[in-house]
């Protein structure tokens, strides 16, 4: 099998981006959603920045898409989600792209690719949950509900 990730669209949601103000905290945007964890605000923080830097580029292009091939030699060792619903930002609907990594196993072959990307010191294949499933088998899931990208 054959998946195709790619990163969340990118998206113009108001995030809150500190200021470059080390020295102070005065000046730094509220966030304006409820508690969101850290990582969650850097990746957000990410996003913004990339699209910003990207707008007179090709827009729809995802930042991090990359294939993987598993073999049947036992479990591929991901979790999946439905995507959430995109919003008036979204480039890319989040419908178009139906199943989401939720998870990465300590054991399966996702975990030993993660394993060889550390290796091999390429951080930027390496499987995280957010990435979005966009092929399978060489077969573009967009608009394909989440129950049939699971079943290919």
């Amino acid at each position: 099998m054959v998946l195709k990730f790619c990163s969340p669209p990118w998206s113009e949601e108001p995030t809150a981006i500190r200021s470059s103000n080390h020295d102070s905290d005065e000046g730094q945007a509220i966030a304006t959603e409820g508690q969101r964890s850290g990582a969650e605000q850097a990746w957000d923080d990410l996003l913004v920045v990339a699209f910003r830097a990207k707008q007179s580029e090709d827009i729809c292009q995802w930042e991090k898409e990359f294939s993987v091939f598993f073999d049947d030699s036992k479990p591929v060792g991901l979790g999946f989600q439905p995507a959430s619903k995109s919003n008036k930002f979204s480039l890319v609907p989040a419908e178009s792209y139906t199943c989401v990594v939720r998870d990465v196993a300590p054991v399966g072959l996702a975990a030993d690719y993660n394993a060889r990307c550390r290796s091999a010191g390429d951080y930027s294949r390496i499987i995280v949950d957010k990435l979005r499933v966009r092929m399978v088998n060489g077969v573009d899931v967009a608009n394909t509900p989440y129950a049939d990208v699971l079943q290919m």
